[in-house]
């Protein structure tokens, strides 16, 4: 800092390292204020936008969790989901898609076997869908408003309908990351297999036979296109069969 300037690139990574071992050593604390640093210089020399700050970003979920801040890990979710929204050509996208679809998966098991996790508020899964937004004939945008009956609290509800929007977000996520891989020509990539495992089960899970049985098949096509072994469609085929 003192040769290259506060904001020296050069900073970022023992910065990072340095919130790493903060975290194994316990110190929650310093861990965030060493990895916000180098998130900060990130930002100053690459702008506000660049996905090399997910892993930083991942780095200080890690710490909310770990101080128990679950409102603080759940907004810097949501920045890495905007990220990955504006840089939907990027295959590193995938990877931001797959992490939040996989957490969606954690909070609906548990919440499945009774427990009731905080992201069930934040997520606001119990409430209704809203309608889209509209543009009347005066050309005028019209905000949408909840029909009779609909319910758009987020701290009670349904059980059932938040366990469907839970897993409707997760899927949606994985499939995203899917098309982004396909999209970036990475057929080989050992991303997609795993991908199309997990909307498989999550969809004979929760009672989307049909959803599961269709990517079966797109597995299958997956594995005809970059000639994956026999035994490896053989044993697709034996999962569609069964």
């Amino acid at each position: 800092e003192a040769q290259e300037g506060p904001n020296s690139e050069a900073l970022i990574a023992p910065l990072a390292a340095l919130g790493l071992r903060y975290r194994e050593d316990g110190a929650t604390v310093r861990a965030a204020a060493a990895t916000h640093r180098a998130l900060e210089i990130v930002r100053v020399n690459e702008g506000l936008y660049t996905l090399d700050q997910a892993s930083l970003i991942r780095q200080l979920i890690q710490n909310a969790e770990s101080l128990g801040d679950h409102e603080a890990a759940w907004d810097l979710e949501q920045q890495l989901l905007r990220l990955a929204e504006r840089n939907p050509g990027d295959s590193r996208t995938a990877r931001i898609l797959r992490d939040s679809a996989d957490r969606r998966m954690d909070v609906l098991e548990r919440y499945s076997k009774g427990e009731f996790p905080p992201e069930i508020v934040l997520g606001c899964y119990y409430a209704t869908p809203m309608p889209a937004e509209r543009v009347d004939d005066a050309g005028h945008l019209v905000p949408p408003r909840p029909p009779n009956g609909v319910n758009t609290s987020c701290g009670s509800g349904n059980p059932d309908r938040a366990k469907q929007n839970i897993l409707n977000e997760a899927q949606t996520y994985y499939s995203q990351a899917v098309n982004i891989i396909v999209c970036n020509e990475r057929y080989a990539s050992e991303e997609l297999p795993a991908l199309f495992s997990a909307i498989i089960e999550s969809s004979y899970l929760y009672g989307n036979p049909q959803l599961a049985r269709r990517s079966l098949s797109y597995l299958l096509a997956y594995q005809n296109t970059i000639g994956e072994p026999w035994l490896a469609r053989i044993d697709t085929l034996v999962q569609i069969a069964d």
